[in-house]
């Protein structure tokens, strides 16, 4: 049946394609024209390449006249028709794919298109259903030009690809963000292609795009906007809260970027001159009535065209006009008396910093004005943080420059002492530590570290005592009882303890390794220790490991931060899971292993309490009922907590990210760890309880760390693990055996852990691929195996019983070879 069905498809899209073709419209022939687009829609996207596109210009032409079709809504269902029709997988044929493109590619279909899309775009604004007939048109044109990027490869354009680019530009345009979207999907598609992008007229349609891009990167039109715009309007049809608008948005802009990267050596110099009409004459005219909004966008636009022709060096011949450009932002902002304008400014101003590269007299000036403006700025907050960025980032981007003027660096210091913050002051000191990974002189080197840590180590060794335990701690900054408004000592002494800490952050991260900054900071290792600012740490383990694990009472020290580990809240384990205690394992030296055996067997011990009891609180919810949002959210929190700590111990056991790298070979960590026995026990446990947690993605990251296991365990069977991990296994088939992606790798586990089917099944060297093992798990446990929802509600087919075929009797051979008796052939054998 299928056979005939598919063998008369052409007859059958004939006889509708007929119907369509001489229907006159009426009441009773607007149902049937519906039921016959939605059975071609239908038809479209289950139907083989053949039938269809023999009688697709026939069809398409039918389509078209009856986009302008307002009866009965048939405008909509021949719009949906033809996305379907252009959205079809095809077959990767040249003559497919010629096929399509001059079925669609033609004058009257784009001017009935265009025609349209002009007519429901007057009034998709107060009509919904116009609007839904719009994106059905853009649906149709976008699937066009990602098809077209895909497989043209003719040297010349397609016919009328000007009038196309004309309609994808004509949504760009448009107020709504989803069709924005769409329309730069399909440019940047196109602008990737080797030979359309050289066509003069997708240069054309990027020069219309370019000066409307300012606009729409900027942040409006979302659907809670008040008073409600346009834009707000379409937003309100396409989206259910602000939060999802602004991830669509998120991704516009992100699609806005990619195609400036991909256009700018070619249209760089039109895109400054937008940059100078659009943005910089607006600024010079009112920067006071400039929007925070329009700040905003103005900066991603010249981040996007300025900064990154930088990067790439494709400046050329517009270098002069743009430093023309900064140094015009750099005499306004000393013109401008509202600080937080002025912080604008230095932020639009900040796009052209590399331009200073060779022009050190521009950039001395910019320096000084950035000294003043901290000097001036009477404590205003927002300014001062952002100058202080500023200043950051122009020695992080110049260091040679700097490297020869330190003095005007440090005189800074001295400059702004007392003008700015104490946490300001702190993040400023991060230059100095800067500035030192460029001097070669040591002395130098060590007065600039000096100067940047000296007073924050000698603060905390004086203030050491107050860290010996946490009832001290809370007392001596005042922690037990309520706060005021005040400064009074105890607020001070917590804003003295966060600078100093904030300080040290700072500048351990900014130094480079090897630095004597290590060796400066050992007297105040176990004070950072018993303050577990894992940020810290991490900064310390990765940069200074054999200053850091060589101090005394290392081993106490690790155990006081894990002391008090039932009292960390869930979510605050994570952070613990993916800095610190990774570093603190893993940077380790081997020299320095036994120092951490007390820190690794007490996380891995909790960890594990902790999943079981997390993991059984989930098991005993009641899913038959709508699930609580505290429900929801402890249930993700425990998959992601376990999932983070199943990497940690991946981290600690394999020798590389075996996700890439595809190795399964244990590191010189892991053995050490395994050798020793060193929380094996939780380790294993864990692992493979992991396996049957209600969680494919945690079963998926478990796997390559449990396969390890197994292979080290071969040769140390123990009764007791091996019926663990055995029954452990086949519970995660139960809950995950017919999973696609995670079943398969499960039945190889389980092979290796069922060792008594390996010893039967291998003998003497023979190779048995993994496919077979595979296999010879799943027919052993194919029973225990939960089915499918699909497979437990399939309903049962059973063959109608049939008489046998009754077997004819073999002729007999001829005995002669005169045909006398060829009668038998035709005679009836009793």
């Amino acid at each position: 049946m299928n056979s005939a069905i598919v063998d008369s498809m052409n007859d059958f899209i004939t006889l509708a394609l007929d119907t369509l073709d001489a229907c006159h419209l009426d009441q009773s022939n607007v149902l049937a024209v519906k039921n016959i687009l939605g059975w071609l829609t239908e038809l479209c996207s289950c139907v083989s390449s053949g039938p269809l596109e023999d009688q697709l210009t026939r069809m398409v032409n039918i389509l078209v006249r009856y986009l302008s079709t307002a009866d009965g809504n048939i405008y909509e269902k021949a719009a949906q028709c033809l996305a379907t029709l252009s959205a079809r997988n095809r077959e990767k044929t040249t003559h497919d794919t010629s096929t399509v493109i001059s079925a669609f590619f033609r004058e009257e279909v784009f001017t009935a298109i265009l025609t349209v899309t002009s007519l429901a775009a007057d009034g998709s604004q107060s009509s919904e259903q116009h609007y839904n007939f719009l994106k059905s048109l853009c649906e149709v044109l976008t699937t066009l030009g990602s098809f077209l990027s895909r497989v043209w490869t003719e040297k010349t354009p397609p016919a009328n690809f000007g009038t196309y680019l004309s309609a994808i530009v004509a949504f760009f345009n448009h107020e709504s963000l989803f069709l924005k979207l769409e329309a730069c999907d399909v440019l940047l598609a196109l602008s990737t292609h080797g030979t359309l992008r050289k066509d003069e007229n997708l240069a054309q349609a990027l020069r219309m795009v370019f000066p409307t891009a300012l606009g729409a990167i900027t942040k409006h039109g979302y659907p809670s906007e008040n008073p409600p715009t346009t834009a707000s309007q379409f937003a309100n049809m396409d989206f259910d809260d602000d939060l999802e608008w602004h991830n669509c948005f998120s991704r516009f802009r992100m699609r806005v970027q990619l195609l400036f990267s991909e256009n700018l050596e070619d249209h760089f110099s039109y895109l400054v001159s937008i940059f100078d009409e659009l943005v910089l004459q607006r600024v010079l005219k009112d920067p006071y009535t400039v929007t925070e909004a329009e700040w905003e966008g103005m900066c991603k636009f010249a981040k996007n065209a300025i900064t990154t022709a930088y990067e790439r060096n494709i400046v050329g011949s517009e270098k002069d006009r743009l430093n023309a450009m900064r140094d015009t932002l750099v005499n306004l902002a000393m013109k401008v008396t509202d600080f937080t304008v002025m912080s604008e400014v230095f932020s639009l101003h900040s796009r052209f910093l590399l331009s200073y590269e060779n022009d050190w007299t521009n950039l001395a000036n910019y320096f000084a004005l950035l000294k003043k403006t901290l000097v001036v700025s009477a404590g205003h907050k927002l300014l001062n943080r952002h100058v202080i960025s500023l200043v950051l980032r122009a020695v992080q981007s110049f260091p040679l420059y700097f490297k020869q003027h330190v003095e005007d660096v440090v005189s800074l210091y001295s400059d702004v002492d007392g003008v700015i913050s104490q946490m300001q002051m702190a993040q400023l000191l991060q230059v100095l530590a800067v500035l030192s990974n460029v001097i070669e002189d040591d002395p130098t080197r060590m007065k600039l570290l000096q100067m940047a840590t000296g007073p924050c180590i000698e603060y905390l060794r004086s203030v050491d005592w107050t860290f010996e335990n946490v009832s001290v701690f809370i007392k001596s900054y005042s922690f037990d009882i309520a706060p005021t408004d005040s400064a009074e000592q105890t607020s001070r002494s917590r804003i003295e303890l966060r600078r100093a800490l904030t300080c040290i952050q700072g500048i351990i991260q900014q130094v480079t390794a090897p630095s004597p900054l290590g060796a400066m900071l050992i007297p105040i290792f176990p004070t950072i220790l018993r303050l577990t600012r894992n940020t810290i740490l991490v900064a310390l383990t990765s940069k200074f490991p054999e200053e850091f694990y060589s101090i005394g009472n290392l081993p106490l020290l690790l155990n006081g931060i894990v002391a008090n580990i039932e009292a960390i809240p869930d979510f605050r384990v994570r952070f613990w899971n993916k800095k610190a205690w990774k570093s603190l394992v893993c940077d380790c030296p081997p020299a320095y292993w036994p120092s951490i055996k007390g820190f690794f067997e007490r996380i891995v011990m909790h960890m594990h309490s902790r999943l079981e009891r997390k993991w059984a609180e989930i098991s005993h919810v009641d899913y038959d009922s709508e699930p609580t949002e505290e429900e929801l959210f402890n249930e993700h929190l425990t998959c992601v907590l376990s999932r983070d700590y199943v990497v940690f111990l991946k981290f600690c056991y394999l020798a590389n990210d075996v996700e890439e790298k595809k190795s399964l070979a244990m590191s010189a960590l892991g053995e050490w760890l395994f050798e020793n026995k060193i929380g094996l026990s939780p380790v294993i446990m864990t692992s493979f309880a992991s396996l049957a947690f209600r969680d494919s993605n945690l079963a998926q990251k478990s796997l390559c760390l449990c396969k390890v296991l197994v292979e080290k365990l071969m040769h140390c069977y123990d009764d007791e693990v091996g019926v663990y991990m055995l029954v452990c296994s086949i519970r995660s088939l139960q809950v995950h055996g017919a999973d696609e992606v995670a079943g398969s790798p499960l039945f190889g586990l389980l092979f290796h852990i069922y060792f008594c089917l390996v010893r039967a099944i291998i003998s003497g060297d023979e190779v048995i691929f993994e496919k077979q093992k595979k296999d010879l798990a799943r027919k052993l446990l194919k029973g225990a195996i939960t089915l499918t929802v699909g497979e437990q509600h399939k309903k049962p087919v059973y063959l109608r019983p049939l008489p046998p075929i009754e077997k004819r009797r073999r002729m007999e051979d001829e005995s002669d070879d005169n045909f006398g008796d060829i009668a038998l052939l035709f005679a009836h054998k009793e």
